[in-house]
This record gives structure tokens, C-alpha cells and sequence, in this order.
């Protein structure tokens, strides 16, 4: 019927909105941290993006997280620390992925 075949459509649309921000967020994460930062861990829910990892210059990571249109709210959820003798710093950050601007950006 319309209406069923309307429905499975619609879910399809939501399930590739869903991926298409996620996979934007990937993306521009990659594009806006810097060199000297990687990631370990990344888990993605409702917009939603946490991040664990590795930093340099873990001061840096939040505004430059902050200067992407793609992203608001980045906050570090836990403290930054050093391990003696090391050069990075471990890092975990809360981000929250834009919404209609993300899900148009790839082509």
C-alpha cells in the first residue's frame, strides 16, 4: 500500500541522514584537528559525538573543534592529563554535530 511503502521510504531517508551526518562528522573531524592530535576512540549517538585521543596542544583542540560550523557544545569530559616523560596529552571531548548543515554537505 502508499501508506507502508511511504513509511519503509521515510525510514530509509532517516537511516541515510543519519549516515550521512555521522560520515560528515568523521570527515570534518579529520579536516580540523591538528596533525600532532589522533584519535583511539570515537562513538557517535543522536548527534552526539565523544572522542578520546591523544594532543600536543590539548588548549587548542576546543576552539578549533569550536571554529567549525559543522560542530557546537565541544567541552572536555574529563581532566587532560600527562603522563610523566611523555609529550602528549590524553584527552576525552563531548561534541554536539550540527544538523541540517551536516546531512547537505556531501555530494
Amino acid at each position: 500500500s502508499y501508506r507502508e511503502t511511504s513509511a519503509a521510504y521515510q525510514q530509509v531517508q532517516d537511516w541515510r541522514t543519519v549516515h550521512d551526518v555521522f560520515l560528515s562528522s568523521v570527515e570534518e573531524l579529520s579536516e580540523v584537528l591538528p596533525d600532532h592530535t589522533y584519535l583511539t576512540a570515537l562513538t557517535y549517538s543522536s548527534r552526539k559525538i565523544d572522542v578520546d585521543g591523544f594532543s600536543r596542544s590539548p588548549e587548542t583542540l576546543i576552539s578549533v573543534l569550536e571554529g567549525s560550523e559543522l560542530f557546537s557544545g565541544v567541552t572536555f569530559t574529563s581532566p587532560v592529563y600527562r603522563d610523566a616523560g611523555e609529550e602528549l596529552s590524553r584527552v576525552s571531548i563531548s561534541i554536539v554535530a550540527g544538523s541540517a548543515s551536516l546531512a547537505n554537505k556531501r555530494p
